[in-house]
């Protein structure tokens, strides 16, 4: 399990492909990577098919040696946080 972190960002605007970029994967997911997974052939990492996974971050985790297996958006079986948002949402409705 990799590191947690928050994003940082203005009011108004929406986390994106860049963002997800500089404050995810050439932080503390690129340290992570490397401090786990220096030694292993082929680590594998596991996103789901969420916008921000995609466009600029493609070329930075083929440059890293990320290989993606990608599933599906908010799949409570494959992504168990998906669990706890419908649980949140309950409780707000």
């Amino acid at each position: 399990m990799g590191p947690g972190k928050f994003f940082e960002w203005e009011k108004g605007q929406h986390i994106d492909s860049t963002i997800y970029q500089d404050q995810i994967l050439l932080g503390p997911l690129k340290d992570f990577w490397k401090e786990s997974f220096g030694d292993i052939d082929e680590p594998i990492v596991m996103e789901d098919n969420a916008l921000v996974h995609k466009k600029v971050c493609i070329p930075i985790r083929q440059e890293l040696g990320m290989v993606c297996h990608q599933h599906p958006p908010k799949s409570p079986d494959l992504n168990p946080i998906e669990n706890v948002w419908g649980y949140i949402k309950g409780i707000i409705a």
